[in-house]
């Protein structure tokens, strides 16, 4: 974490951004010439960013944010058992956030709303699941969500490359096998 950087502020200067992302002035100042991050300009010609830019960046590239550091781990499960999500809250324990559902909209609502560590994915006749997560991988902030993909038969290889998939589980594998699989990509 950045050290003598007040995270209450508001608004923070090229300097503390810096020491948040771990990266030189230089770098900061084109970044923000670039586009990358948004800063308005004092009188004086001193860049400034707002925190809430600042939290975006950090999330859209997946860099460490300080700002929402949590121990609790965050799962998004979509899949056609509507008991499966508090099926792997027992399992997993009281330090990770699991919410689940078996509408596609739903899920993406709680996409949304958790920002999770690992997204658990159905892929089956009936089930978006794959299309939940072409969409997912769509916003750069969601570039860092691990995803465990369920399903019942088999997962072309170039859907788990361009969707950056990190496990399948086949119905073969059962409940522990998925299990495992979240616990891995949690890591």
């Amino acid at each position: 974490m950045a050290k003598n950087v007040n995270f209450q502020k508001e608004v923070f200067t090229t300097f503390e951004v810096a020491r948040i992302c771990n990266a030189n002035i230089t770098s900061i100042k084109n970044w923000i010439e670039d586009g990358e991050i948004r800063a308005f300009r004092t009188p004086g010609g001193h860049y400034r960013i707002e925190r809430g830019v600042l939290i975006d960046f950090l999330d859209r590239y997946s860099m460490p944010n300080p700002f929402t550091v949590s121990d609790e781990k965050r799962v998004v499960v979509y899949a056609s058992d509507a008991a499966l999500p508090e099926l792997l809250r027992r399992q997993m324990g009281r330090d990770h956030d699991i919410a689940g559902s078996d509408d596609v909209v739903e899920a993406g609502f709680f996409l949304g709303q958790a920002k999770p560590n690992v997204l658990v994915a159905e892929v089956k006749d009936g089930m978006d699941g794959l299309r939940l997560v072409a969409m997912m991988r769509k916003s750069l902030s969601y570039n860092s969500v691990r995803v465990v993909v369920l399903s019942e038969g088999a997962v072309s290889g170039d859907d788990i490359k361009n969707l950056k998939i990190n496990h399948v589980v086949s119905s073969n594998d059962g409940f522990d096998g998925l299990v495992e699989k979240v616990r891995q990509a949690l890591v």
